[in-house]
């Protein structure tokens, strides 16, 4: 979806994080290169960051780790999927 919106130029794909390690950089283009995705790795690596944090925010979920803080999690989730959407560059829909 992200490679789709990135070819469409729905994509910001300016980067004003930090330098990516070397190392990194290498693990981002081989994975670009096993997906058959057109990503800048900047891009990408956001992507993965994203995906942890919803991964994680899933497994709170299911653990019962919002319990006593934000339950029911609905709104937080859906607040943080909306800032992991811009996070990765996606453009504000709506």
């Amino acid at each position: 979806m992200l490679a789709d919106a990135h070819k469409d130029g729905g994509v910001d794909a300016a980067d004003d994080g930090p330098e990516l390690p070397a190392e990194l950089r290498a693990q981002l283009a081989d994975l670009s290169t096993r997906l058959g995705v057109d990503l800048p790795e900047a891009v990408l690596d956001r992507c993965l960051v994203a995906w942890t944090q919803l991964s994680g925010m899933l497994g709170f979920e299911l653990t019962g780790q919002f319990v006593g803080s934000v339950d029911p999690a609905d709104a937080f989730f859906a607040h943080t999927v909306e800032r992991m959407a811009r996070f990765v560059g996606l453009a504000r829909n709506g």
